[in-house]
């Protein structure tokens, strides 16, 4: 959430935690759609 919350872009995130920018912009991804099934459940695209 540091992107979101404080403005950091993913290539910022990467370098501070040590991994590919890919990678950051890979996990925000995942994070927004866990956020999103959590708060709007299975309806929200889980698919399931």
């Amino acid at each position: 959430m540091a992107w979101t919350l404080d403005g950091y872009r993913p290539q910022e995130i990467a370098q501070i935690i040590g991994i590919t920018p890919e990678a950051a912009r890979k996990n925000l991804e995942r994070g927004r759609a866990l956020l999103k099934q959590a708060l709007l459940g299975p309806a929200a695209g889980g698919g399931q």
